[in-house]
């Protein structure tokens, strides 16, 4: 009869010893003692214990700090995903928890610790940040567990502050008579307007070749993201709301003809030589956009009567045109290319407040002239 491979102990369990490594000092071999209750039970632990120990996930350093352990999770678990999911994380854990937390042993890693970070970031008032740190943290203590670096996830119960709402901005008057009165190269002037116009996503009118202009539309089927600087062009899904046709007024139309007649290039705006834009060969050419307007502002170098103006500022004056155009929800929420109508009610039911208060601003004015 063959001996059993494992024995059962007085207390109902069985048990296992797994070789994790050799002892830098002694030389000696290091052996992690493992428990269950049935045997299949250790062998998923067993299994799961090699793979940790093939993929050099398996820490026995119970002095290892948040920022040791914190960038061995990114490197093991966040590697392959998306440049733009990875970046959110290396952000968030090199700047911040990296920043406040770092120097603290793991094990000794307190609530109050993670609540004081929060609170102080939130005087930033970026609340998808403060959801990112609590994101961010709750996994990493998690794999801690995993890892028999901890046995509590003291991120589960900490409480976020009240969200700082950002007010969001149209033109102001005075934007929109620089803009007009701005020396802009007819580059920069197509890129304007389209934002103007159009109300596009900054992504959307770079990813814009001359194939998506015809017939008095705009064709929205792509979006150029940034990745290390370097300008990638990426479809979207056939199930993404920004797959659209936008209109282009007869003002655009003819601001945006000569441009397309007078360039030889695929896309419509690119570097000096032809290729894609970059991150940094965009923000020279916008800052390069605001300082003209700041001039036919009245500005100078050094005085500045224009600032915070972004393509996203374009965005919501495209959304407050559509408003006070009398455009309804469902077909505003198809030409902003929103997920859910809910976005462009929220914008909608704001400028609904906005208009009611001018209204009886007005109201109270005249009544008081009588």
């Amino acid at each position: 009869m063959p001996k059993a491979k494992y024995k059962k102990r007085k207390d109902g369990r069985y048990c296992a010893n797994i070789q994790t490594g050799y002892d830098e000092i002694t030389g000696k071999r290091k052996f992690k003692t493992i428990y269950a209750y049935s045997i299949a039970d250790l062998e998923r632990k067993k299994a799961d214990i090699i793979v940790k120990l093939e993929k050099g996930i398996l820490v026995e350093d119970k002095g290892i700090t948040v920022e040791q352990w914190a960038n061995k999770w990114i490197d093991t678990y966040k590697t392959g995903k998306s440049y733009k999911t990875y970046q959110m994380y290396d952000n968030v854990i090199r700047n911040h928890i990296n920043k406040e937390l770092g120097s603290i042993k793991v094990k000794d890693l307190k609530q109050i610790h993670i609540q004081k970070l929060i609170n102080d970031r939130h005087a930033i008032g970026r609340t998808r940040l403060l959801e990112q740190i609590k994101i961010t943290i709750n996994q990493i203590l998690e794999s801690a567990i995993d890892n028999n670096l901890i046995y509590k996830n003291v991120c589960r119960s900490i409480e976020m502050p009240s969200k700082i709402k950002k007010e969001k901005r149209a033109l102001y008057d005075y934007e929109k008579s620089s803009l007009k009165k701005a020396d802009l190269t007819l580059m920069q002037s197509s890129l304007v307007n389209i934002l103007y116009y159009c109300g596009l996503r900054r992504g959307e009118v770079l990813g814009l070749t001359k194939n998506d202009i015809k017939n008095d539309k705009i064709d929205i089927n792509k979006t150029l993201v940034f990745e290390k600087n370097k300008g990638v062009i990426k479809p979207m899904p056939k199930s993404e709301a920004g797959i659209r046709k936008i209109p282009i007024p007869k003002e655009l139309n003819a601001i945006l003809t000569p441009y397309l007649n007078s360039i030889n290039t695929l896309y419509l705006f690119t570097k000096k030589d032809g290729t894609i834009m970059t991150e940094s060969s965009f923000r020279k050419l916008w800052t390069r956009i605001i300082n003209k307007m700041n001039i036919a502002n009245g500005g100078t170098d050094k005085l500045k009567t224009i600032t915070g103006l972004t393509p996203h500022v374009f965005r919501h004056n495209y959304a407050t045109f559509l408003y006070y155009a009398g455009i309804k929800i469902k077909d505003a929420q198809y030409l902003l290319g929103h997920k859910s109508v809910d976005i462009t009610l929220n914008i909608y039911t704001h400028l609904d407040k906005e208009n009611n208060e001018t209204i009886q601003k007005l109201d109270s004015y005249f009544a008081s002239q009588n």
